[in-house]
C-alpha cells in the first residue's frame, strides 16, 4: 500500500466504535520516515487522524522497518469503515495497521 487508506474495520450497525490504542508498522527503505493516519466518520463526518512521523527505518532481520503507536480516543459511527493509510517520505513500503478499543450500543 502506497499513499491511500485501506479498509480495516467495519463498525456494526447499532454500535459505535471507541478506539483507543492505534499502532502501525512499515517496512520501509532504511533512513526512510512515514507518516500514518486513522479516518474514522463522526457525525456524518469524515475525521482524518494523523499522527507523528515514524524514527527512521532500520534494518532488523532483513527487513528495514519502522513502528509507532499511541494511545488516542477515536470514535467512529455505527455502520461506517475505519480506514488506515501511511506513506514514506519517498520510495514505497508496506503498512500494517493494529487498533484496539471497544463497541458501544448506540439507541
Amino acid at each position: 500500500m502506497l499513499g491511500c487508506d485501506e479498509t480495516i474495520y467495519t463498525v456494526p450497525a447499532g454500535k459505535r466504535l471507541v478506539i483507543e490504542y492505534a499502532s502501525m508498522a512499515a517496512e520501509i527503505p532504511v533512513g526512510q520516515v512515514a507518516s500514518w493516519n486513522i479516518s474514522t466518520f463522526v457525525g456524518g463526518r469524515l475525521e482524518r487522524n494523523r499522527f507523528p512521523q515514524t524514527s527512521p527505518a532500520v534494518a532488523f532481520n532483513n527487513v528495514s522497518a519502522t513502528e509507532a503507536g499511541q494511545q488516542v480516543r477515536i470514535y467512529a459511527d455505527p455502520g461506517t469503515n475505519v480506514e488506515a493509510g501511511g506513506i514514506p517520505n519517498s520510495g514505497s513500503g508496506s503498512f500494517y495497521f493494529t487498533i484496539s478499543g471497544h463497541l458501544v450500543d448506540v439507541p
